[in-house]
């Protein structure tokens, strides 16, 4: 069980990792990445509650007071919604409620209140103005068919290709809801899902970030029914997620030369657009390409230094002072 267990693990890692919303994200040093350790301590938490409910209500509690502090209030409350699901869906949970509550309330207190309090008590401006833009939410125009709209548009992508695999681990597993490797992380799921579509109604703006703690809970399902697939249609996914993420490196590497060296000549003007104020970007084609690969023209210079009647074709004789002076 052990080692079916992180095997499990390493398969929800891998496709948390593998999800096309967080290829971005996981790379900036931004609160929206923390979420996701966060968000994973937090599943952590209640999973080892079910055995031991002093430990796991602590590290459930500082989670909850974690992304409290990582993002706002409202964040922590899909959190809150989370643990109340699981604690009252999950049979394990259920049996350890007397002690897990005042555990991770205390915990929750003990490392969300301090730095609120301190802001509170020094009274200055600058202070209480980051403790209202902390706690405050803005309240925008509420558009209900728009925020679907949106969400229509949006989950598919962000959560490819985890979704479809945790959708079909719910329903293969729906007599087990109740068993922890499967209600944990719906609750997860649950919880957040509902706390994003509250705080998008009443900002009235939807936004990308608030998906990224979604990603946990639905590598997790993912995982789970990983070892009940068919071979084929293991062979399947490794075939098309190398197959795609091949592509793309390629489009990359290509859209990286053609703003180098200027051909071909419309990706190079939108790589120059996007990088501007990039002094590696726009070199011309010839100029770039002569120190290494001197065509016969460059090879008969009609003056010192130059290539024929050419002024943009420099021939160097030092690489190091090429890419000097091309840069």
């Amino acid at each position: 069980p052990l080692n079916y267990g992180r095997a499990i693990g390493d398969a929800a890692l891998l496709i948390a990792l593998a999800t096309f919303g967080l290829v971005a994200r996981v790379h900036e040093t931004t609160a929206d990445a923390a979420m996701l350790t966060v968000t994973a301590a937090f599943a952590f938490g209640l999973m080892r509650s079910c055995n031991q409910a002093r430990s796991g209500g602590v590290i459930v509690g500082a989670s909850i007071a974690a992304a409290a502090l990582v993002r706002s209030p409202a964040v922590a409350v899909g959190f809150v919604l989370a643990f109340l699901i699981a604690s009252s869906g999950v049979r394990a949970l259920r049996l350890n409620i007397r002690t897990l509550l005042p555990t991770t309330i205390l915990s929750a207190l003990i490392v969300g209140l301090p730095w609120p309090v301190a802001l509170s008590l020094d009274g200055s401006a600058q202070s209480q103005l980051q403790l209202f833009g902390w706690i405050a939410l803005p309240i925008g125009p509420a558009s209900l068919s728009s925020q679907l709209s949106w969400a229509a548009r949006t989950l598919p992508w962000f959560f490819w290709p985890s979704w479809p695999l945790a959708a079909r681990t719910l329903w293969f597993s729906r007599q087990r809801w109740a068993d922890a490797p499967v209600g944990i992380p719906m609750a997860l799921l649950s919880g957040l899902l509902i706390d994003s579509f509250g705080v998008a109604l009443i900002t009235g703006r939807a936004s990308e970030t608030t998906l990224i703690p979604l990603a946990v809970p639905l590598a997790m399902l993912a995982a789970i029914g990983l070892p009940t697939l068919a071979r084929s249609v293991t062979r399947l996914i490794d075939w098309f997620t190398v197959a795609v993420f091949s592509l793309f490196g390629l489009g990359v590497w290509g859209w990286w030369l053609a703003g180098l060296t200027g051909w071909p000549t419309k990706p190079a003007a939108q790589s120059l657009r996007f990088a501007a104020g990039d002094r590696q970007c726009g070199l011309a084609c010839p100029g770039a390409l002569a120190p290494v690969a001197p065509t016969p023209h460059a090879l008969a210079p009609s003056g010192p230094g130059r290539c024929g009647d050419d002024p943009s074709v420099v021939l160097i004789d030092d690489p190091v002072d090429a890419h000097l002076q091309l840069a």
